[in-house]
């Protein structure tokens, strides 16, 4: 297989037939990235070819990027993970979801770590992308029960449900009225932050595994009584808050860059080191 970094220059047959088996080959191991650099060195090499043609129809699905929300629930399990982004539109008086956030989301899910990606795309999981929480389910309007990051439904950034990820543009301000657009760097957060719950689901609740529950007590003990009270919702004794932390440990490893991933990342050794053998990362 040709290295990622050079790509041969000579359009002959047999090489076009290499990288565009090359392109076949990372798309099945869920190197999205690779793969459309592949198949557009296809259709650059040889643009009347049949591989050409067929490079350009899997480019066209690679970077659409996303599936109308009308999409039957049961049909959607036949697509990859990379196609199973549905954008919900608006309800109310919102704004759509930005071009910005559907790209920025389709971004992280193809740039995650190939086994990851596998985990994932194994599981069904689907990404919703909605500019509020009440645009995919206006009942919250309701209920504005605080959960376990105090805030209600209708304020936070996103939620997991099993396997399924929602992540929201916008949080309300008074009553349905949307505030500012989030910044595509929380999104980025906040999706890898989903992604840990989401990976929580498909290994096995952590949070019930006993060495888990005791290394995180360790962690926790060992910091500052100012950085427990930073991380007071992942530093409480309870189920809920294990899964929080465990969340946040994952998107650290994938590289969140929030305050809170990077202080857990950086003085929580040994759930850290805990989730990174367990995932490989």
């Amino acid at each position: 297989m040709f290295a990622t970094s050079v790509l041969p220059a000579s359009s002959s047959n047999n090489t076009v037939d290499a990288i565009f088996h090359a392109a076949n080959k990372f798309e099945q191991m869920g190197e999205i990235n690779k793969a459309i650099t592949y198949y557009k060195r296809v259709v650059e090499l040889a643009p009347d070819s049949e591989f050409a043609k067929m490079s350009a129809h899997r480019l066209s699905r690679h970077l659409q990027g996303y599936t109308s929300p009308g999409t039957n629930k049961d049909s959607l399990k036949d697509l990859p993970l990379r196609e199973r982004i549905v954008v919900v539109p608006p309800t109310l008086d919102h704004p759509a979801v930005s071009s910005d956030a559907i790209h920025t989301v389709k971004h992280v899910i193809m740039r995650l770590p190939a086994h990851i990606y596998r985990m994932l795309d194994k599981a069904g999981t689907v990404v919703y992308l909605a500019p509020n929480a009440t645009d995919k389910f206006p009942e919250a309007l309701k209920n504005q029960k605080m959960v376990e990051t105090k805030l209600p439904l209708s304020q936070e950034n996103g939620r997991t449900y099993n396997q399924d990820i929602y992540i929201y543009e916008y949080a309300t301000t008074t009553s349905t009225k949307v505030g500012p657009k989030r910044l595509v760097s929380d999104i980025i957060n906040n999706l890898y932050h989903e992604i840990g719950h989401a990976i929580n689901n498909c290994q096995g609740n952590y949070a019930a595994d006993r060495e888990y529950m005791e290394l995180l007590k360790i962690d926790v003990d060992s910091i500052s009584p100012e950085t427990k009270e930073f991380l007071r919702i992942y530093t409480r004794a309870t189920e809920a808050s294990a899964e929080e932390e465990q969340a946040e440990v994952v998107a650290y490893l994938l590289g969140s860059r929030a305050r809170s991933a990077l202080t857990i990342g950086s003085q929580f050794a040994h759930t850290r080191n805990f989730v990174r053998r367990k995932l490989s990362l």
